[in-house]
């Protein structure tokens, strides 16, 4: 559709996205927002060119999804971009959002502006693939068992073996730079100079002290609970090892971590590169437009890849199960206790530190994060969740708006300590599975690992997978070990979820409260 930005046209528009949307395989909340969203849009456009200003809208589909694109040749203009009288989200902060799929993504190409809008087809849910994926294999796997040696060792290592070997080696490719972008992409989101020594540095620290602390408290007592084989030294050595570890995430250059595939170097240039990004400001906007471009690449690729999961389950379990070494999983109820039970200790501390802390009745704060905390639990998405905790920091929590839009999606991208502390049981977890040698080091690049990960990971399909592979990696673990933790992570997900979105609120509290933004009488009341 071209038409000229008049308010019968911008109504056609409309018309025509939610008839491309009806009928389609899609959630019918989602198709509406866009609607909604496009509406928005380019009435934004006709107040800001007039509306004799030509626009284009386009839909069709891509991998999969329903894509709407508004396309308006003019001068550079982001109609969500932050501006003292909309007091809308910063520019970068609204990625995040977009990555979630709560927001358009905008980019300024050849003289035009374009908003894009992109919804996902309604799919089989990721754990019931993975179910399927793992009952087929206990099927196969059991039926094989009796089948002539020559046969399994054929469908084992000329067949499955190769396939796997193919996946991984794919997933190693993407893995890292996934998590370099994503780390650049993510600081340098977090937006200019004045906002980041303002509010994004302090409330960085303060999730990532969090963060730390529980990883490292609850790792340390969940060590308790598995056994080791020894493979280094303690004493002397051992703090000589971790030092070493220390200094090593230092690179020589640029170049060798990514030729190496040393995930601890890279990880340090991210984080580096992301805030000297933020620091210079507008002379990195072309770096920034290459980063955020390469980012979005990369998750292209690995949602392609994590849509491969199920396959990867299926064969590795199946080799398992052939192989008769189906007894390493028999320790798998060690992994769901030391990753539940921390979730619901974390719920009760929120609730209590809050309550104390701000002199808040708990059970009329447990009653405001119910709902939120119910959208994590069924869903576990937190972008499904988005509207509601944003609704309740602001309605019934009492945070400023400008606090609320910027602390809500920086919370529910940063603030994961569940799943820095799931990294950590799943490495010590393999570890014991499949007897790898551990000493004081290991256990440190273990903690390191799974703190910087967790923060990292983004949320959208396959990032959770990318971790995990630049985990196993790094600590030397067996990627035997990936299939049957990427199964219990589908299912623990949808406990740590809802426990990271209610963190979140607690940290956005504790940070209105030390910023004064927040309307106590709001929170306190019932």
């Amino acid at each position: 559709m071209e038409a000229k930005l008049t308010l019968e046209n911008i109504s056609t528009a409309v018309e025509e996205v939610e008839s491309f949307y009806d009928g389609a395989a899609v959630d019918s909340t989602s198709a509406k927002k866009v609607a909604l969203g496009v509406e928005e849009t380019l009435l934004r456009f006709r107040d800001e060119f007039g509306e004799a200003q030509d626009f284009t809208l386009r839909t069709g589909k891509n991998f999969g999804k329903l894509k709407v694109l508004i396309e308006v040749e003019e001068r550079m203009y982001d109609p969500y971009a932050k501006n003292e009288d909309a007091g809308d989200e910063s520019v970068m902060m609204r990625s995040a959002l977009a990555t979630m799929g709560v927001l358009p993504v905008w980019r300024y190409s050849r003289g035009t502006n374009v908003i894009s809008y992109v919804i996902k087809k309604k799919s089989i849910p990721e754990w019931t693939n993975l179910l399927i994926a793992i009952a087929l294999a206990v099927v196969f796997g059991l039926l094989c068992r009796q089948a002539p040696e020559n046969i399994v060792s054929f469908i084992n290592d000329d067949l499955f073996s190769p396939l796997l070997d193919t996946f991984m080696n794919l997933l190693s490719a993407i893995a890292s730079p996934m998590i370099f972008f994503a780390l650049v992409w993510g600081i340098y989101s977090i937006g200019d100079a004045s906002t980041f020594n303002v509010l994004g540095k302090k409330m960085a620290i303060r999730d990532f002290l969090y963060i730390a602390g529980l990883t490292i408290v609850v790792g340390l007592i969940s060590m308790l609970f598995f056994n080791f084989e020894s493979g280094g030294t303690v004493g002397v050595s051992g703090f000589k090892d971790l030092f070493e570890v220390i200094i090593g995430i230092v690179p020589n250059n640029i170049f060798t971590p990514f030729a190496e595939g040393n995930t601890l170097q890279i990880l340090f240039l991210g984080i580096v590169i992301g805030i000297a990004m933020i620091m210079i400001g507008e002379k990195t906007q072309t770096v920034a437009l290459i980063a955020e471009q390469l980012n979005y690449l990369v998750q292209i690729i690995m949602d392609f890849i994590s849509r491969l999961v199920p396959f990867f389950v299926f064969g590795s379990l199946f080799d398992l199960i052939i192989s008769n070494d189906i007894a390493q999983v028999k320790s798998s109820y060690k992994l769901l206790f030391v990753n539940l039970i921390p979730c619901l200790l974390m719920l009760v501390f929120y609730a209590v530190y809050v309550a104390v802390r701000l002199r808040v009745d708990i059970r009329t704060y447990v009653k405001k994060f119910l709902p939120t905390f119910i959208i994590g639990l069924t869903t576990a998405s937190s972008a499904a969740a988005f509207s509601e905790n944003m609704n309740t920091c602001i309605s019934k929590y009492g945070v400023k708006q400008n606090l609320a839009n910027f602390g809500v999606p920086f919370n529910q991208v940063v603030y994961k300590p569940t799943v820095s502390i799931l990294y950590f049981t799943m490495a010590i977890y393999t570890a014991e599975v499949f007897a790898v040698p551990t000493s004081v080091s290991w256990f440190a690049s273990a903690f390191f690992m799974s703190i910087i990960l967790g923060v990292a990971t983004p949320p959208i399909p396959g990032g959770t997978l990318a971790s995990i592979s630049v985990l196993f990696a790094q600590l030397h673990l067996p990627m035997d070990g990936m299939a049957l933790v990427m199964a219990l992570n589908v299912l623990l997900d949808f406990i740590e979820t809802p426990t990271d979105l209610i963190g979140g609120q607690t940290m956005l509290i504790l940070s209105a409260n030390r910023f004064k933004l927040i309307d106590k009488e709001v929170l306190r009341s019932k």
